[in-house]
């Protein structure tokens, strides 16, 4: 092998490297943006509760769960 293919193999490895490196930082971002959402609202009184709770915490009516 002539050293222009070796470098130009190691160049595309590199490229991918970092291809694949940013689509699981992409990906890991959005898994930890859905697992944030730590509240929800209650569709009868409209009150901001946990979503660790099972009912409302103002009027005890179950939430919807998604």
């Amino acid at each position: 092998m002539d050293p222009s293919t070796i470098c130009l193999s190691v160049f595309v490895a590199l490229i991918s490297m970092v291809a694949m490196f940013r689509i699981y930082k992409m990906n890991s971002f959005r898994m930890g943006v859905a697992s944030d959402r730590s509240q929800t609202m209650c569709n009868a009184c409209h009150a901001i509760t946990p979503r660790a709770e099972a009912n409302c915490l103002r009027c005890g009516k179950p939430l919807r769960t998604v």
